[in-house]
This record gives C-alpha cells, sequence and structure tokens, in this order.
C-alpha cells in the first residue's frame, strides 16, 4: 500500500461522519446545565433539612395526680355497697356518711366517711347493691384547692433516657376530653427521671392543668391513667439525619 505523502497527511479525515454529527450537536438543556440542577437540588435539600422540624415522640401511660393529697377510701372488708348517697362531684364535710359496707352474712356492717371537707370521686362499677372485695378503692376525696397537678409518664422507648431533669415537655393526652374536644395538649418541666433497663418513668410538674379540666375527667379511665404521647425534642431534620447516622455507626462498631 502506498504511503500517504506528509503533505497530505492532514487532508485525511480522523473521524467518521456520524462521530463528527454527535460532536458537533449542542447537548440537551438538562446535560449542559445537569451539574447546576444537582448543585441547587442539594442546596434546596441542605436548606428545607435545616428548616424543618423533626419532633421526637415518645407514647406511654401517664397518671396525672394532683399535688396536694388525696384521701381514698378502701372497702375494709369483702361485702355488700349499701347507702351509696353521693355522687361524683359531690361537696362532702369532714365526718360525712358516703355508704356503708355490709359483709355477706350481715354480721357486719362498716359505715365509709369523708376524712375531710372536699369532692368525692367513686368508679361507676361501684354503686348500690355491688360487691366490693377487701381492698377495692371506693373513694377518692379530693381538696377543694389544689396546688397544681403533676404527671407520672411511664414508657419503655429507646428514646425514653433522652429525657432530663428541668426539660421543659409538651403532652398529648389523646384520651382527655375537655369541653367535649377529644384530645388536649399541655406543657409541663420534668421535675425527676427514674430510668432502668425495663422502663422510664418521668414526674413531670404540669402548667396548664387545673382543677375543673382534672375533675371533669377523673372517673373516665380507670386509676386515672391515660394513653399520653410527649415530645421531648425538636431539633431540625438534618440534626437529627446526622445523630441517628453516628448511632448506626457507633453500634456497628460496637457489634465488632
Amino acid at each position: 500500500m502506498a504511503e500517504i505523502d506528509e503533505p497530505h497527511k492532514a487532508d485525511v479525515p480522523l473521524r467518521s461522519e456520524s462521530v463528527q454529527e454527535i460532536l458537533g450537536k449542542v447537548p440537551h438543556v438538562l446535560i449542559r446545565w445537569g451539574n447546576t440542577i444537582i448543585l441547587i437540588l442539594a442546596i434546596g435539600t441542605l436548606l428545607i433539612s435545616y428548616f424543618v422540624r423533626y419532633p421526637i415522640i415518645l407514647e406511654g401511660k401517664m397518671e396525672l395526680v394532683p399535688i396536694s393529697n388525696i384521701d381514698r377510701i378502701y372497702a375494709p372488708v369483702t361485702g355488700k355497697l349499701m347507702g351509696w348517697d353521693v355522687k361524683n362531684g359531690d361537696m362532702v364535710d369532714k365526718g360525712a356518711l358516703l355508704g356503708t359496707v355490709i359483709t355477706s352474712d350481715g354480721s357486719t356492717d362498716v359505715e365509709l366517711v369523708s376524712p375531710r371537707e372536699g369532692r368525692v370521686y367513686t368508679s361507676s362499677f361501684f354503686i348500690e347493691g355491688k360487691v366490693a372485695r377487701k381492698g377495692d378503692l371506693l373513694f377518692k376525696i379530693l381538696p377543694l384547692k389544689t396546688n397544681g397537678y403533676q404527671a407520672y409518664f411511664k414508657s419503655g422507648q429507646s428514646y425514653a433516657n433522652s429525657i432530663v431533669e428541668g426539660q421543659e415537655v409538651k403532652i398529648w393526652i389523646p384520651e382527655m376530653d375537655v369541653q367535649q374536644n377529644i384530645g388536649s395538649e399541655y406543657e409541663g418541666r420534668v421535675t425527676k427521671t427514674i430510668y432502668d433497663n425495663e422502663a422510664f418513668t418521668a414526674q413531670i410538674k404540669l402548667h396548664n392543668m387545673n382543677d375543673s379540666i382534672y375533675l371533669e375527667n377523673i372517673t373516665k379511665v380507670s386509676k386515672n391513667e391515660y394513653h399520653a404521647e410527649i415530645v421531648v425534642g425538636n431539633p431540625r431534620l438534618i440534626e437529627h439525619f446526622f445523630s441517628s447516622t453516628t448511632d448506626i455507626f457507633s453500634s456497628l462498631i460496637t457489634d465488632k
């Protein structure tokens, strides 16, 4: 094959027509602006994750208790309840007769009297003619004026140990009925924490619970215990992401 003279090598086409067509074509707008679009999306995602909050919510059981002492009256013997003359919310004087417990053989009847002036409450189960066992809680006598309310929140969730003393928290109680609106939110401050391997308990001083709300709901649940959700933190989404990522890597290193 004859060699091409040096002066004519520049005339030899180095690329085919199809390659030249591709190289000469203007790239699509997504290709031309791809890097810019990706950068804008990344910055937008970071901004959103910075401003959007990710509330950490714990679920558990919560008992509401007035800070003032509540007098509790228990059945002294097993027997039938008679002379049930008071209703929930009634005002009673100290020494007022609340009812009588009569044993099945009729040999013993015990009168139950109020140890103080206050409001009387009882479970809807214990009514005239019912049989109560010895030790059953029959009455609660609340003082006319309380010194506020506190809650005992119990949870077994892993995030529970993030609650610390002095922390301000928000509590949502779905079962609490306030003026026929189901569900109520309350604010409080954690005053004491107890944490073990099985469960976590936080004692919380409530800021916006009052006597009327408490008295309206005291007989609606057993043992005055409610299902509750508590917001223990409200970090930014990006903070939650990095915290979760750190926890994952820490657990992987620990497992090794």
